[in-house]
């Protein structure tokens, strides 16, 4: 009995802690659908729960594990928006990642989907930047658009260049919210 209770102790651990690359590989390897809808999902955090702090500018900086499931009927790519729409200064963009292929249905943690074209962060980076609120709990979001169209081309690669540039070529979107706090 000890050992068993040892056994989900250690599995909650690691999975509140956002676990080894290895752990998240795994457990992107077991996500399953959340329903069967076009839906985004993380083994590392929950929909509407708390980003774990390994993934902030508190921890390690790195993007968390994403996998998307049932995208709609003739998607041809995607694009995925990571934002903060509680910044002060307004809606603040962390990651903007789009030409991502049909055939990619995950990002594993720390890295960008494979095959996709990264867009310029707030900070006019082309990489994921970390939630960092300055003040109080801010909630960020994952949208996710499945896209009718192989490579869209937008005349600035930050997000509102890619947002007008899928615009019209959107067959589904979904999205992933989690809430942080320093």
């Amino acid at each position: 009995m000890k050992n068993i209770l040892l056994a989900v102790v250690l599995l909650f651990v690691v999975n509140c802690s956002g676990g080894s690359s290895a752990a998240s590989e795994e457990g992107l390897k077991n996500l399953k659908a959340p329903s069967a809808e076009f839906s985004l999902a993380s083994p590392s955090y929950k929909d509407g729960g708390m980003v774990p702090e390994v993934y902030t500018c508190e921890g390690s900086h790195k993007s968390p594990p994403l996998k998307w499931f049932n995208a709609p009927k003739g998607t041809k790519s995607f694009a995925l928006i990571f934002k903060d729409p509680d910044a002060p200064s307004g809606l603040w963009t962390h990651w903007v990642v789009y030409d991502i292929p049909a055939t990619t249905t995950k990002s594993s943690e720390g890295s960008s989907p494979k095959g996709a074209k990264i867009g310029k962060n707030e900070m006019g980076a082309t990489k994921y930047a970390a939630p960092c609120p300055p003040n109080g709990k801010h909630r960020y979001i994952f949208d996710l658009y499945a896209l009718d169209i192989e490579s869209i081309k937008p005349e600035n690669d930050d997000r509102a260049g890619v947002e007008k540039a899928l615009k019209s070529h959107i067959l589904g979107q979904t999205k992933l919210e989690a809430s942080y706090s320093k």
